[in-house]
C-alpha cells in the first residue's frame, strides 16, 4: 500500500498532464491514511478481524435475503391489488359495478376503409348516481350508425394500434398503417401550434404518419355481434381487429388462442363455450 501511494505521488509530481487517467490516479492518494493501520497494532487487529468475518457475514446476508424473497413472493401472491382504491365518480365504472351481464354497447361505423378510419364510440355513459349504464336506448349518430353489443359479457374487445414497420408479423393495408418516414423533411416540426407557418407536403405526410401511428381504434376482436333479433352474427367482421390488423393466421395460432381462451379463469368462459 505504501508503495502504491508513493508511486502515484511521484507520477503526479513528474507529469504536468491533466488527462483523465492521471486524475483517476490522484484519487488513490486518499489511501494515505490507511498507512496508519500497518503501524498501529490495535488497528491492524480490528481490520484483520473485519476481513476474517466477511465469509460468515456473507452467508448470513444470503439467508436473510432468501427469507425476504419468500415473504415478498407471499405478499405479492396474496396481497396484490388489495390496497388499491378506485374513484368511481367518473365513467367508466368497474365491472363489478356494471354487473356480470354487461355487454358494452358501442356505436360502430358501416365500414372502416381508406375513406374513413374510425373505431367504435361509447353508446351511452355510466351514471355514478344510479350505478348503471344509461343512454344506450337512443339511436347512434349518423357516422357510427351500427349499434354493437358483445355476444357475451366476457367477449373481448380490442384496441387496434399500428406497430412500427418490421415489428408486426402481419401486413396491414397502407391506408391503415402507413410505411415509415424516409426523409428528414417529413419529420414534424417542434414549433407550437400558435406559430403561423407554411407546412410543406413532405411535413404533412409526417404529420399524417404520426396521427395514424398514435390513434387507437376500439374494435370487436373477431367481428361477432348481436343483431336486433338477439342472434349472434358476424356482420362486424370487416371492421374487426382480426380482419384489419392480424390478417390470416395459421391453424396452429388459432388453436393456441382458443386453448388459452378456454383456460382463462376470468374472461372468455362464455365466449368460447364449453
Amino acid at each position: 500500500l505504501d508503495g502504491i501511494v508513493v508511486m502515484v505521488s511521484i507520477i503526479n509530481m513528474v507529469s504536468s498532464s491533466q488527462t483523465g487517467f492521471l486524475k483517476t490516479l490522484r484519487i488513490l492518494r486518499a489511501f494515505r491514511p490507511l498507512r496508519v493501520i500497518s503501524r498501529n497494532e490495535n488497528l491492524k487487529i480490528v481490520v484483520t478481524t473485519i476481513f476474517a468475518s466477511m465469509p460468515p457475514l456473507l452467508t448470513l446476508v444470503i439467508v436473510a435475503m432468501l427469507f425476504l424473497l419468500i415473504f415478498a413472493l407471499f405478499a405479492l401472491s396474496y396481497l396484490s391489488g388489495t390496497f388499491y382504491t378506485c374513484d368511481l365518480a367518473t365513467s367508466p365504472a368497474l365491472m363489478r359495478e356494471m354487473g356480470k351481464d354487461f355487454t358494452t354497447p358501442l356505436c360502430m361505423p358501416d365500414s372502416i376503409d381508406q375513406a374513413a378510419v374510425s373505431g367504435g364510440l361509447m353508446h351511452g355513459s355510466f351514471d355514478p348516481l344510479l350505478s348503471t349504464w344509461v343512454g344506450n336506448n337512443s339511436g347512434c349518430p349518423a357516422s357510427h350508425n351500427i349499434s354493437y353489443v358483445r355476444p357475451t359479457s366476457d367477449t373481448p374487445i380490442c384496441i387496434g394500434r399500428c406497430l412500427p414497420q418490421g415489428y408486426s408479423q402481419y401486413m396491414q393495408p397502407e391506408w391503415l398503417c402507413p410505411k415509415g418516414l424516409t426523409m428528414t423533411e417529413e419529420l414534424p416540426a417542434a414549433c407550437p401550434a400558435s406559430v403561423e407557418r407554411n407546412i410543406s407536403a413532405a411535413e404533412q405526410r409526417g404529420l399524417d404518419y404520426v396521427d395514424a401511428m398514435t390513434r387507437q381504434l376500439v374494435l370487436p376482436c373477431g367481428g361477432s355481434m348481436v343483431d336486433a333479433n338477439g342472434q349472434v352474427v358476424m356482420t362486424g367482421k370487416n371492421m374487426s381487429c382480426a380482419d384489419l390488423f392480424c390478417g390470416e393466421v395459421d391453424q396452429e395460432t388459432k388453436w393456441r388462442c382458443s386453448a388459452a381462451c378456454k383456460s382463462a379463469p376470468y374472461f372468455c368462459v362464455d365466449a368460447c363455450g364449453p
